[in-house]
């Protein structure tokens, strides 16, 4: 059995689903995020490639609204061309030139199931609900240590919170609402922090849906808008190949929560 399998039949951990909020009805072939897709690219072919163990870990916030997949069922998968997908092709691979195979990253999201009815924006319903958060928050550190990612991406503003009591390392992400509280407290990049025993850097970086209007936003080390954002990636880059060193970005660990 292919590990995404695994995790497709790990669903169960989050079951049952609140009010407001439906299960994935199916499973698209080709690229997609997880839940709806395998979270793996896979170009316009459905094989499924190698599981991209220690690779880079792409986390939404919550996956559709219940006609947006209608919509990508009917289409034979996700829109590769949509504004998520072509941001993030666009805007990964310049990261750092040759680090970027998206064949070496797992694209998934924090919350689990769909919005009823057309609209995938807004508060995801489920978030009313705190044992069901607890219960992606367990789903994700199995896809977590399944994944064993070496870098973590997170997209958008609702994200950074529901992640930030896992560990000690994520807690300015506690009560952070925007990406100008985030970036006053260097908590735009978090390298040694430790979760379930795994081990990676993390950088909170703007939503690629909403990627030309925010990004202008974003600042960090003296630079701002779309330089900052790639000079978050890189310096995460460099600490999650030399986790000792630090690469002179912010550390966190279970005990330690800045090195500086």
């Amino acid at each position: 059995m292919h590990p995404v399998d695994e995790l497709f039949d790990a669903l169960r951990m989050v079951e049952p689903y609140p009010a407001g909020v439906l299960p994935v009805p199916t499973r698209l072939p080709g690229t997609g995020f997880f839940p709806g897709g395998s979270g793996l690219w896979q170009g316009a072919g459905n094989a499924l490639p190698p599981l991209p163990v220690g690779g880079v870990m792409i986390l939404g916030h919550n996956l559709d609204s219940e006609r947006g997949f209608a919509q990508s069922v009917a289409r034979g998968g996700e829109n590769l061309n949509g504004a998520t997908w072509r941001a993030l092709t666009e805007f990964l691979p310049t990261a750092v030139p040759g680090e970027f195979v998206l064949s070496r990253c797992f694209f998934t999201n924090f919350l689990m199931g769909l919005i009823p009815g057309s609209s995938a924006t807004g508060a995801f319903p489920g978030t009313k609900d705190p044992e069901f958060v607890e219960r992606c928050r367990a789903f994700l550190i199995r896809q977590l240590q399944l994944v064993r990612p070496s870098l973590l991406l997170v997209l958008g503003t609702h994200t950074p919170r529901l992640l930030a009591p896992l560990s000690p390392g994520l807690a300015r992400w506690a009560k952070s609402t925007t990406f100008a509280e985030i970036d006053r407290q260097d908590g735009a990049v978090l390298c040694g922090v430790s979760i379930a025993g795994v081990e990676l850097s993390i950088v909170s970086l703007t939503h690629p849906s909403y990627r030309r209007m925010n990004v202008r936003f974003r600042s960090f080390q003296g630079l701002s808008g779309e330089a900052a954002e790639l000079e978050m990636i890189r310096r995460a880059l460099q600490s999650a190949k030399n986790p000792t060193q630090g690469a002179n970005c912010e550390q966190n660990s279970d005990d330690q929560s800045s090195s500086r």
